[in-house]
């Protein structure tokens, strides 16, 4: 019997080369519209399937190979009479190699075309062909690549006996069932809106998913609990609730295409890889490699949390961390202008020179230009600023912890010009990422011959994230949350100029390992505390580099640090006494703790300002 195959293409890459080699072997090609018609245009001498079906093509080509003929010829097992009585009974053949390649829903879901559009390039007859024909890949070979169109020719041509090895059959029935679960999740993912706004575009004040926060009436002791979310009673959705369903449904559905093979993974012993979304452009995806060596596991991970923490103050058109908690809270009109509402670095990077002045968006009034620095290390933020310029803003940096930043990670929201160029050159770092670079201060960062240097122009974009634990995955809402509340617990009151500092710091911390604390100084981590087992140890670090930081910025720091971020609570009065005998002089965190009242009490002893927020920032 001559044997079949099924040539239905998207993407021609390749085709006719393995269709010429098919017919040449004596295969009979079967063959949809398009395809068809293209294997004509070459002389490849082509059935068309609805001469094997019976039944035309219809309902403008949704319905082609979802017949009986086909899924029967496909599905049939060759070693089993019953099957192969049945065909000839119905008058059917079987059908032995499937090439088939789907509509682009991966590329065309992150086209902003509408819904009807997209919907439209939902393959339906593919997935269902490659699928039937990957579950009998004992006797239908089965092609989704055109990169194994190759390998398939050289396989045949060297047997002489057009079978390929069982171990390929099943590789390739593999890689169909590899691609199907992305695609359909891709497709679950848009429909369901997972990638869809963040939780930040909702209304402010809003809690989405029924999540309901009831803050303390005074923050007193008794008016809330141990343990607490942050200083407040908590309503959270059940599993079945509306909202949490939406947001979280039965299955998660991931669709992630391989980018890169690593050289290694977090340790040389470990392999690796990173795999992007398919159907949705992030932040990483979207940064492009202007210089260096390429990228390994740990630099990715570095890099992504460096790019957050920098986008977190402002980037472009998206607004910073919190924003909307900001405004609804009404402290940007109270912390005066501050580069975006206390703190943020918001409007276009500036023309012709990102490194110098950027405007916000005005609340009032231009803000003073900012831009955003940030050095990690071991994936945590070793040094966090803004500056009038991202060279002001660096040199904060650096200060802050000039030990740590040796072979870190250093992201700008504003273009690197030759001024800032410099100063980064004179420091081995593994990565610069910002959203572009001066001619002059791209030459001199590629004097530096192993520094990887990335253009990255879009924002994080992400609404949920995973960690992996054994078997599963763990998914949560971003933190997109900054400030619930606004609470002045104490006697003494914040002072006007400390309120941005306040903003900045509770930005900042959140980005830092737990427990955390940051200290800080004009819109500038002067000390950084975090990855500590308890909030005492990470306190004592934070205002013991801010003590050391001053006296050796050489003027960069112009005076002590004044305010000290929290990213939890205080659980006894300690952190207080320290800070006061370091002279901070205002406390920002979320509150919450059964000794709320003993904190409280120190600062009012010392004649210290805190404010709970409501929100804790725990990161793990």
């Amino acid at each position: 019997m001559k044997r079949r195959a099924l040539i239905s293409v998207y993407d021609k890459s390749g085709i006719i080369d393995l269709a010429l080699f098919l017919f040449q072997a004596g295969w009979e090609i079967l063959s949809t519209g398009g395809t068809a018609r293209y294997l004509g245009d070459h002389h490849i001498p082509v059935t068309d399937v609805s001469a094997v079906t019976g039944f035309p093509e219809c309902l403008d080509g949704r319905v082609k190979t979802l017949h009986p003929a086909i899924h029967a010829g496909l599905l049939a097992r060759r070693n089993l009479p019953s099957h192969m009585e049945t065909l000839e009974k119905l008058g059917l053949g079987t059908i032995d190699l499937v090439c088939v390649n789907l509509y682009p829903f991966f590329e065309k879901v992150q086209g902003g075309l509408s819904l009807e559009e997209t919907v439209e390039f939902i393959d339906i007859g593919g997935p269902t062909m490659i699928r039937s024909a990957a579950k009998n890949y004992r006797d239908v070979i089965v092609l989704t690549d055109p990169a194994d169109y190759g390998e398939l020719i050289g396989v045949l041509k060297s047997t002489g006996t057009l079978e390929p090895s069982a171990g390929l059959r099943k590789r390739l029935a593999g890689k169909v069932f590899d691609l199907t679960s992305a695609y359909d999740g891709a497709i679950a993912r848009y429909l369901l809106e997972l990638d869809g706004p963040s939780l930040e575009d909702s209304a402010p004040g809003a809690r989405p998913g029924g999540v309901t926060i009831h803050p303390p009436d005074s923050a007193r002791p008794g008016d809330s609990t141990a343990g607490g979310a942050a200083g407040g009673r908590v309503e959270a959705d059940t599993a079945d609730s509306p909202g949490t369903a939406e947001r979280y449904p039965p299955f998660w559905p991931l669709a992630l295409r391989r980018a890169q093979t690593l050289r290694y993974g977090e340790n040389g012993h470990q392999s690796g890889a990173l795999y992007l979304s398919a159907g949705k452009a992030g932040a990483l995806g979207g940064m492009e490699q202007l210089h260096g060596k390429e990228l390994g596991y740990n630099n990715i991970r570095d890099l992504d949390l460096a790019w957050k923490a920098a986008c977190a103050f402002g980037l472009g058109d998206q607004p910073a961390l919190g924003e909307g908690d900001v405004l609804r809270l009404g402290l940007a009109e109270a912390g005066g202008r501050c580069g975006g509402p206390c703190g943020s670095s918001n409007g276009p990077p500036a023309e012709g020179g990102g490194g110098g002045p950027r405007r916000g968006r005005s609340q009032g009034g231009d803000f003073p230009p900012q831009a955003c620095c940030v050095a990690v290390k071991h994936n945590t933020p070793c040094g966090i600023a803004l500056g009038g310029t991202l060279l002001e803003a660096y040199e904060k940096v650096y200060a802050c912890d000039p030990v740590s930043i040796f072979g870190g990670i250093v992201a700008s929201t504003v273009k690197v010009d030759a001024a800032a160029a410099l100063k980064l050159g004179n420091l081995f770092l593994e990565i610069i990422a910002a959203p572009d670079y001066d001619g002059d201060a791209l030459e001199i960062l590629k004097k530096k011959k192993n520094l990887r240097v990335m253009r990255a122009r879009r924002g994080p974009s992400d609404r949920t994230e995973c960690t992996a634990v054994d078997g599963g995955l763990l998914v949560q809402e971003t933190d997109r949350r900054l400030l619930e509340s606004w609470d002045v617990v104490t006697r003494a009151e914040p002072k006007p100029e400390d309120l941005p500092d306040m903003i900045f710091g509770m930005r900042a911390v959140s980005f830092v390992k737990s427990n955390a604390i940051v200290v800080v100084r004009d819109r500038a981590a002067m000390g950084i505390g975090g990855g500590q087992t308890n909030r005492i140890w990470a306190a004592e670090q934070a205002l013991a580099r801010a003590g050391a930081a001053g006296p050796a910025s050489g003027g960069v720091f112009t005076g002590p640090a004044r305010v000290l971020a929290s990213d939890a609570f205080f659980p006894f009065s300690d952190v207080v006494d320290a800070a006061a005998a370091a002279g901070i002089r205002a406390i920002v965190q979320p509150g919450g703790s059964i000794r709320d009242g003993e904190s409280i009490e120190a600062c009012d002893k010392h004649g210290i300002a805190m404010v709970f927020t409501g929100t804790r920032h725990f990161k793990h």
